[in-house]
């Protein structure tokens, strides 16, 4: 076994890197002592036993209302112990064992904390923080783990601490994925668990709580249904790692995997690096400008758009120091942090595209690659287009009373797009007439393409689902200025400012407050996340911007990408930045018009790009298309 690393880097240090200030406890004042493996949070298989005694005694229409005051119980309790956050104090024990071991004690604190993350304190880390402390303190355990193996390796040679480290970027990466699959398998097992689930969704998103609630009960309103239903049932670490994902490797193919590590106090891209059935993992890391860095997350302005991928800029730095370590012709890249804003079949070696040289699949993770099937051609396909956007309080509510679907609290005229309705009916007539093969296709236009109407496919998708909308995405600076969005402010979760647009859509997004419990057309990708698409082998995002969102260094972009990636969608095409409305029609058009000659999604997604570059050879029209998924 061997480890080659491009930059060598001698001297770090742990208290550098560190992820921001974190508050010193003394142990002593806590007033049982944490050890690893043990973290007291609410007791699962004491919520579990209140489940099953709830419905006992009020019968299954109350239960998920005992649920509600079972959870604020124990919360206001662990309030009222004022005890420091228990894993908080770990977090601080933690990064003085990294210290003293980077200082060359001997106290094996990586591999000791690397195993009881993989064991067991991962699902605790979840119990223990709301939606929006989450993303922070999940990246600042997970960045100087990753970056304390990597480091070490750098010191020691030892190939171990390497896989140690990316064993480290697969579970931080894939848990939340992972989980989200083994606890929609149990309800699809148990379909009455499901149907508590909804209803405690429902419960939570009922109560509507404002900003100005005492931290316990905020604490319990921004947990929702991740304290339920998500983790409750996981017992075990369910994340393919290093030793599973070496033997999925097809014959010539070579796994690069993307992240972020911080060496001596500054942040590196870096990149895994492992072929089919080796016992080596080689690691590159990369020496990126600030400019290829803004250049690469600018993707509002066509004019850096067309520089970027015209030049070679993108091959030379990202490509180039990764030529020594490719085998064989298909490249499986799984991208992360900012480098997911980057189409890699798009990049240039003077005149040559990337992906005229290799097969290019865009991953999640290379956690992929473990049980993946070669896909059955899709049998039945939802269409939606020419959404009517502009709908009154009292369409919106008749149309949201014809489904029965679960509800959200988080949630702002939108211009038609005319060329959708084209789209649709030309993609409904190349389903239906294939000679090859017919897809069973359904249409829903103007206020029949609803938000309900999306839900009501919850646990029976179709495997495929097209959605010709407005996409949005909102940054830091845009997202608090719509009351919609306002309202939700102190929940910080990034999944609530990006989505799909569906009907009526623009009562809300013009800040007017829709009839209470009535599905208002903002489909957040917190909702999608949500949901049980497992059927669905491919969604398309014929709309804007739908690759965006908020980004961190471990775990990519949250965003409809990774919506739809926990609830079970194999593959997705997304765009990257806007699209003209025409451009996208003419792309959806010829993309279906090769999926039913090849019946490979993969193959007609390389062909359309090919097509769509001979009519539109400004990267800004065609590049904008990236397909996610094996």
């Amino acid at each position: 076994m061997e480890i080659r690393i491009i930059v060598f880097v001698a001297f770090f240090t742990f208290c550098s890197f560190s992820f921001g200030q974190v508050n010193r406890y003394n142990l002593e004042q806590v007033k049982s002592h944490i050890e690893l493996g043990s973290v007291t949070t609410i007791d699962t298989l004491q919520v579990k036993k209140r489940i099953e005694e709830g419905i006992k005694k009020y019968g299954k229409e109350n239960v998920n209302q005992v649920l509600v005051e079972m959870l604020y119980d124990d919360l206001k309790k662990m309030a009222d112990k004022q005890a420091p956050n228990p894993m908080d104090v770990l977090y601080d024990k933690m990064i003085q064992d990294l210290s003293d071991e980077a200082q060359g004690k001997e106290n094996n604190a990586i591999e000791k904390y690397s195993k009881a993350f993989t064991d067991s304190l991962m699902q605790k880390l979840y119990y223990e923080y709301n939606l929006g402390k989450r993303e922070s303190k999940y990246k600042a355990f997970a960045l100087n783990l990753i970056s304390a193996a990597f480091c070490k390796s750098c010191i020691t040679k030892d190939p171990n601490h390497i896989i140690t480290a990316y064993n480290n970027v697969l579970l931080f990466r894939n848990y939340d994925i992972y989980n989200q699959k083994a606890i929609r398998e149990y309800h699809q097992r148990k379909p009455f668990l499901h149907e508590y689930y909804i209803k405690y969704c429902n419960s939570l998103d009922s109560l509507n709580y404002s900003s100005n609630q005492d931290a316990y009960t905020r604490f319990g309103w921004e947990l929702n249904v991740e304290n339920f239903g998500r983790y409750l049932f996981i017992d075990k670490n369910p994340v393919p790692m290093f030793s599973d994902i070496k033997k999925c490797i097809p014959n010539s193919s070579t796994l690069i995997e993307f992240c972020d590590t911080y060496i001596s106090g500054k942040k590196y891209m870096c990149a895994y690096v492992i072929k089919n059935k080796s016992v080596a993992l080689d690691i590159v890391v990369f020496n990126v400008s600030d400019s290829l860095k803004a250049s690469i997350i600018n993707t509002q302005d066509s004019k850096n758009i067309n520089n970027l991928y015209e030049s070679d800029q993108l091959y030379k730095t990202f490509i180039e120091p990764l030529l020594p370590y490719i085998q064989g012709e298909n490249l499986y890249i799984a991208p992360s942090s900012y480098i997911s804003f980057v189409n890699f079949s798009a990049i240039k070696n003077g005149s040559e595209l990337l992906s005229s040289k290799y097969r290019i699949a865009r991953l999640f993770s290379g956690a992929d690659l473990v049980g993946r099937n070669d896909s059955d051609p899709i049998k039945d396909a939802a269409l939606f287009g020419n959404i009517k956007y502009n709908m009154s309080p009292n369409e919106l509510a008749q149309e949201s009373s014809r489904y029965v679907v679960m509800r959200s609290s988080e949630r702002g005229s939108l211009s038609s797009l005319p060329n959708s309705l084209t789209e649709i009916k030309q993609i409904s007539n190349i389903l239906k007439l294939s000679k090859d093969f017919k897809i069973k296709t359904k249409c829903y236009f103007a206020k029949d393409a609803s938000e309900a109407l999306f839900k009501s496919f919850d646990g029976k998708s179709p495997e495929l689902i097209h959605l010709a909308t407005h996409g949005y995405y909102l940054d830091a600076n845009d997202r608090f200025k719509h009351t919609y969005f306002k309202d939700n402010e102190y929940n910080s979760s990034t999944m609530l400012f990006n989505g799909l647009l569906l009907s009526g859509a623009t009562l809300a997004w013009n800040n007017k407050i829709p009839t209470p419990g009535v599905e208002d057309g903002i489909l957040t990708s917190e909702e999608i996340a949500r949901m049980d698409l497992s059927k669905t082998k491919l969604v398309v995002m014929s709309a804007c911007c739908t690759a965006l969102g908020d980004f961190n260094e471990v775990e990519g972009v949250f965003g409809l990408q990774r919506a739809f990636k926990q609830a079970g969608v194999q593959y997705q095409i997304s765009t990257l930045w806007p699209v003209r409305d025409d451009v996208a029609c003419s792309f959806m058009t010829s993309f279906y018009h090769n999926y039913v000659k090849t019946k490979n999604i993969h193959i007609a997604y390389n062909l359309t790009l090919k097509e769509i570059q001979s009519i539109y050879s400004n990267p800004y029209y065609w590049a904008a298309f990236i397909l996610l998924g094996i």
